[in-house]
């Protein structure tokens, strides 16, 4: 019996395997339907997104020219995120919004002066039932610099008091600001050429500044100049007659007197120069103290044979050939005069100046 049933199950699964194929004494048995396909899983839906944060942006801080009248600024809440109605407040007299529902409103407010001052503006959004309130500065800034006074320009010896102690100090006003902060700072600049009275000029730039930080300038020049000194070409010879060929080395007196001690001279600083630097510098061959001459009184070449005064002199004497070679001399017709320039340093750091002329043989 087992048997049997076997061999029947066997055909059966035989047909189903093989539909088409018709068993042997089966003529008349149906092919068996095809096998069912496995369904496919149905696809994957996603989870909607969560709804989103109400979040409040007024933007800003908003930046405006401060002026006299009316002054409009827009205002920009477009960030503010989820949010489905905008409302827009101010707490400043006289200001008001275009509208004061929509994302990015206008706000308008009268101002008293040009002057600097902060509005508050405070939004609130909702969305739903969720509320958020934000606020933002609107600042007015005042733009316009003070107004600056410098001091007198100046000129004075080396020596004097440059400070502005001495030489003042500069005044600002502001349409705001009552303690405008004033400062100075110097910058020296001194002459190309060493053989001229000036020493340095100081400009002086005074820089006022505001609460704002607008800034005003101006400068004063202060021109220092060279103390002066007496000189004389040849001491006890008049006039100062310059023999070209000779070998002897030539001595020029710096002369001392009430107001200028020769003693105060650094001697390796003593230069010979050409009128307005045509020629030099030379440097001195040698330097020694002397009471050789008395100080003329008169302008240009002029010149006298007085010696000694009874007060010490600095006589520094110059090799002739050098002379003749920076101030080209040798070029020149006799009885020309040349106007010569000496110059030096003081311990105290001053330079000083003296003139006097030779005319050449």
């Amino acid at each position: 019996m087992h048997s049997i049933l076997s061999a029947s199950l066997l055909a059966a699964l035989t047909l189903c395997l093989a539909p088409n194929v018709q068993a042997n004494g089966c003529n008349n048995h149906p092919p068996c339907p095809p096998c069912p396909p496995h369904a496919p899983c149905p696809p994957h839906t996603p989870c909607p997104p969560p709804p989103p944060t109400l979040q409040c942006d007024a933007g800003g801080p908003y930046n405006v020219d401060a002026q006299a009248g009316v002054v409009s600024v827009q205002l920009d809440g477009t960030d503010s995120s989820g949010a489905t109605s905008w409302h827009w407040s101010v707490n400043f007299p006289g200001a008001f919004f275009d509208d004061a529902n929509v994302p990015n409103p206008i706000l308008t407010f009268p101002v008293a002066c040009d002057c600097s001052l902060n509005v508050t503006v405070n939004l609130t959004v909702h969305r739903d039932n969720q509320t958020k309130s934000c606020c933002a500065i609107v600042r007015l800034r005042d733009h316009l610099p003070p107004v600056i006074t410098c001091p007198e320009d100046g000129k004075l010896t080396c020596g004097d008091d440059v400070s502005p102690q001495a030489l003042g100090f500069a005044t600002a006003t502001d349409n705001c600001d009552t303690h405008v902060q004033v400062t100075h700072h110097d910058h020296l600049i001194f002459p190309q050429c060493d053989a001229q009275r000036a020493e340095y000029t100081i400009e002086r730039t005074w820089r006022a500044v505001d609460n704002d930080c607008n800034v005003a300038t101006c400068v004063q020049t202060i021109d220092v100049v060279k103390r002066v000194a007496a000189l004389d070409v040849l001491p006890g010879a008049c006039p100062n007659t310059y023999d070209r060929g000779s070998n002897a080395l030539l001595p020029i007196a710096i002369l001392g007197n009430f107001d200028f001690d020769v003693t105060q001279v650094q001697w390796s600083s003593i230069r010979l120069y050409g009128l307005d630097c045509a020629g030099g510098p030379v440097s001195a061959h040698s330097v020694q103290l002397a009471d050789v001459a008395t100080p003329f009184v008169g302008s240009g070449c002029g010149c006298h044979d007085l010696n000694g005064d009874g007060r010490l002199d600095l006589v520094a004497r110059f090799n002739r050939n050098h002379l003749n070679h920076a101030l080209g001399l040798c070029n020149l017709p006799s009885g020309t005069a040349v106007q010569i320039i000496v110059t030096g340093r003081l311990c105290g750091g001053c330079e000083f100046i003296a003139q006097d002329c030779l005319v050449v043989q």
